[in-house]
């Protein structure tokens, strides 16, 4: 059975959709998307388990369980588009921090 992780410091938003990183469990597969999530499966038909870990405790017990449905992967222009616009704040970049900083700073330093 398919199942998703993710790292996730504040409330997830029930209902709305919102984009995340999630893991796959089964193959480790890193990846963004838009989701919509729920703490009953009943309301997301087809749905897939997410367990939600905190970001600050690291790979310790899983926090909480939801379902989520995946609405969209996020290609890396579309990853890139977000952290620009800093829809996604400093803690949730997670598995591509060192990344979205240095692009960041290069691009800073073009300007300049």
């Amino acid at each position: 059975m398919q199942e998703y992780e993710t790292f996730y410091g504040r409330e997830l938003r029930e209902g709305e959709p919102f984009d995340v990183e999630l893991i796959d469990r089964d193959t480790r597969e890193i990846f963004m998307a838009r989701v919509r999530t729920s703490r009953d499966p009943d309301e997301l038909p087809g749905s897939t388990r997410l367990i939600v870990r905190d970001h600050l405790q690291g790979n310790v017990a899983p926090r909480e369980t939801w379902f989520v449905t995946v609405l969209k992967r996020l290609d890396e222009d579309e990853v890139a588009a977000l952290v620009q616009k800093a829809e996604i704040p400093l803690e949730e970049r997670q598995g591509f921090l060192l990344r979205s900083l240095l692009e960041e700073r290069l691009k800073g330093e073009e300007q300049k």
